[in-house]
């Protein structure tokens, strides 16, 4: 194909990165308006690159067309390493759309996230409305122990939009170290039933089917009895034994049983606390 152009002109890509992924391709096709006149030969895998202008005059020695392809192959590279913001992907290297594409992906998590904030925002200022409402439709009704009770309500709410706690943290609110979140288990009649005080526990809640989760409820996180604790066997099956919560029993080993660890999982992090996988924010 080129017997008849001139030997060209060697390329030296002065990015430190491969060639393959640091050369803006997109810039080869000749559909485009930031289109290269240039025919490449690559050799030794990407080490050698060898340019003809598509101009090419042919001739023994590489002709005056050709010989200006080195400093145009300079600019290439330097916008394609240092382009400014809003530059055309045409002009881009593929590590350079890669980066792009993995800062938009991180900007769209990030709305993602004020969405689901905003929308919490949403539900509790509409509960709170509702609550208003009540209230008022008690006072105007006179219904004093449905007041009291309303108060009462609204003061032992708290608000759990903050980090889940870290030790134990419990499945329904996710605080940890409230003695009326402790969670245990007793069993009649093939039922399984779940005893918590958590002011946030479920009127209901079936356990066979989330320990069974599904595909709309993935979530199996139900409390388990450990048998490691070696609690006493009730002599009745429907008393209560306290359990741990199936999603916290890594951390609950680690802390209370860690001779039954494997190695490498007793990892601990800088404030001497197991690695919890609980370090996000409830919404």
């Amino acid at each position: 194909m080129h017997i008849e152009w001139c030997p060209g002109s060697k390329i030296t890509w002065a990015s430190n990165q491969n060639l393959f992924i640091s050369f803006p391709w997109a810039r080869l096709a000749t559909s485009t308006q930031a289109a290269l006149p240039v025919l490449l030969e690559i050799h030794n895998k990407g080490r050698t690159v060898v340019a003809w202008s598509k101009d090419c005059t042919g001739s023994s020695e590489t002709c005056p067309k050709c010989q200006l392809l080195p400093e145009l192959f300079d600019g290439v590279e330097k916008v394609a390493r240092k382009a400014a913001p809003g530059t055309n992907y045409e002009y881009l290297s593929i590590d350079r759309l890669a980066k792009l594409l993995r800062e938009r992906y991180d900007e769209l998590q990030t709305w993602k996230l004020k969405t689901l904030n905003l929308r919490q925002d949403l539900a509790l200022a509409n509960r709170r409305l509702d609550d208003h409402d009540r209230l008022l439709e008690a006072i105007s009704t006179r219904n004093i122990p449905r007041v009291r009770q309303l108060i009462a309500q609204a003061r032992k709410q708290e608000d759990l939009k903050k980090p889940i706690g870290k030790l134990d943290p419990c499945a329904f609110c996710g605080r940890s170290g409230q003695r009326e979140c402790e969670v245990s288990l007793s069993f009649e009649n093939r039922t399984t039933h779940i005893h918590s005080n958590c002011p946030y526990k479920p009127r209901t809640m079936q356990y066979g089917r989330v320990d069974k989760g599904s595909l709309s409820n993935p979530c199996r996180n139900v409390p388990v009895i450990c048998d490691l604790c070696g609690h006493p066997e009730p002599e009745r099956t429907s008393t209560p034994r306290p359990a741990v919560w199936r999603y916290n029993m890594i951390q609950h080993i680690t802390l209370h049983h860690s001779e039954y660890l494997l190695p490498g999982i007793n990892d601990t992090e800088s404030d001497g606390n197991p690695s919890s996988p609980y370090d996000v924010t409830t919404t």
